[in-house]
């Protein structure tokens, strides 16, 4: 391969707050070579570095450093406290686009959950002017060995509650540290060697299917609000309310009884435990439901759809609920075209509505999972290097799946010399024909040129006949009620999700 070699999340160095060694008092050494003694410098590196990676690959994440943000100076640890403000005040916040950093319970600078040190780091950003970057944590674990007073079964239930933490804290993406246990450790790794989702031989752990189970019950799906006394939940019950599911587990060695008011037990569509097994949902008094909660999180599926017009009944719920959690399709936010606002905020997808061609391009991009391209001279004269579409639009033609239209027709698109360059007309609603064809393009399916047409408005020999013929027989289009299939119709938000959804489903 070459480079990025499809790398797209870039950590510009591990733990940069480091100084390198025990320094029992605040300030750093003179002769100090470390990042964490010198942050204004570490930002003039990411001054050098976030243009070039973005000149390579547009759609990449840069990122600060994974830090420790923990031991510190005062403490007696390697660790600078001002690094991240250093970097910050010194103009690095502009280029990067995220900052990671690490937590484990056996350093804790008294945090008591991810989520309570996300929220210290971003008063941090908001006071020193980058309060809009996104954050990452690229280390986090727990052992399970019994000689730091752990388990398997402790293990795999820190492992959800810490996910539920960072999820409902607005942290990006979670890293489990490590994958696998470690057998022979160097010294002083000791507290790592068994924080592994496997063991040394390659069997998993509880903690591997708490991880499965975590994501496919929570996974990506939006947080709402932490579960309080309006929920049933108090005492020492702790909740979480996400728009798949709640993550609700009890703080203290006992089993609590979980009362969930009737308003809500009515959309309740079953209730899992830690490793994915059936939790009893009993009947309560006047349309109450209980469930019991022990130390270990509990999952209570509800039954729910991720855009307010977009109802579970919906014929195109399961095809844009494929694309929406897979971040191929988008919404738009409450309130924003007059649409109300329900209990949740939750977003609308305008199913109705039509797609652009560019719009189109990036959904095909993101949904092939195609590297997106950013070549230095652009293809078409009416998708110059600053369209929002462009590195999609590229990647799509690079890919051979779309083409656009000779110059010259119709006026508004003059020929410009000397090369005379294609228009693709991004702004213009993609139509059915256009759909089938780009999709069949995209997948490399062979052309299909039946003798008899499966529609009376598609004959043979028309433009997009074989393109139809072939997305018909792989299963991912279909007619209208009345036979039809309207290749030049503009293609609904909601039709094209199908047909995007059934292409990318396909072998």
């Amino acid at each position: 391969g070459h480079a990025p070699y499809n790398v797209h999340y870039w950590e510009m160095w591990n733990e940069p707050d480091s100084t390198g060694g025990s320094i029992p008092q605040a300030g750093c050494p003179a002769n100090n070579r470390n990042w964490g003694c010198h942050p204004a410098q570490y930002a003039q590196m990411l001054a050098a570095v976030y243009p070039a990676v973005k000149s390579a690959d547009p759609l990449s994440v840069v990122m600060l450093g994974g830090m420790a943000y923990d031991n510190w100076f005062n403490q007696g640890g390697p660790f600078n406290p001002d690094f991240l403000p250093g970097v910050l005040d010194s103009g690095g916040g502009q280029y990067i686009d995220a900052v990671a950093f690490h937590y484990y319970t056996n350093n804790g600078h008294g945090w008591t959950n991810l989520g309570v040190k996300a929220t210290e780091l971003r008063t941090v950003l908001q006071q020193h002017g980058s309060p809009n970057l996104a954050l990452v944590t690229t280390e986090s674990g727990l052992p399970s060995d019994p000689a730091f007073g752990s388990s398997e079964q402790i293990q795999a239930r820190y492992l959800a509650q810490m996910y539920t933490h960072g999820a409902a804290a607005g942290i990006t993406s979670m890293v489990w540290y490590l994958n696998k246990d470690t057998p022979n450790p160097n010294p002083g790794q000791e507290v790592f060697a068994s924080d592994g989702l496997l063991r040394t031989n390659n069997s998993p752990k509880l903690s591997y299917t708490a991880m499965q189970v975590f994501a496919r019950e929570v996974g990506s799906s939006p947080y709402q609000y932490r579960l309080g006394p309006n929920d049933g939940v108090t005492g020492l019950l702790e909740g979480y309310r996400f728009r798949s599911a709640s993550v609700i587990w009890n703080n203290e060695a006992s089993t609590a009884v979980l009362e969930i008011p009737a308003a809500q037990a009515a959309a309740i569509v079953r209730a899992v435990d830690l490793y994915g097994q059936p939790v009893e949902l009993r009947q309560g008094t006047g349309g109450t439901k209980l469930v019991n909660v022990g130390l270990d999180p509990i999952y209570v599926e509800w039954q729910t759809s991720r855009f307010t017009d977009v109802p579970l009944d919906f014929w195109a719920y399961s095809y844009i609920e494929y694309l929406a959690s897979r971040s191929i399709v988008g919404g738009y936010p409450c309130g924003a075209a007059g649409e109300p606002c329900d209990a949740l905020n939750s977003p609308y997808f305008r199913p109705g509505n039509t797609a652009t061609r560019g719009q189109f391009s990036k959904m095909t991009v993101l949904g092939m999972g195609w590297s997106p391209l950013n070549p230095a001279d652009p293809h078409f004269q009416d998708v110059p290097a600053d369209s929002p579409f462009y590195t999609f639009i590229e990647t799509a033609f690079s890919h051979g799946a779309l083409g656009g239209y000779a110059c010259g027709t119709p006026p508004d698109e003059p020929c410009i010399a000397p090369q005379n360059k294609p228009y693709f007309r991004p702004a213009n609603n993609v139509s059915r024909g256009q759909i089938a064809k780009i999709l069949v393009l995209a997948k490399g399916w062979p052309l299909l040129n039946p003798e008899n047409p499966t529609f009376p408005d598609v004959l043979v020999g028309s433009p997009f006949y074989q393109h139809v013929e072939t997305a018909v027989a792989h299963g991912v289009v279909s007619g209208y009620s009345n036979g039809t299939f309207g290749p030049a119709n503009s293609a609904t938000r909601a039709q094209l999700s199908k047909m995007l959804a059934l292409t990318i489903q396909q072998p």
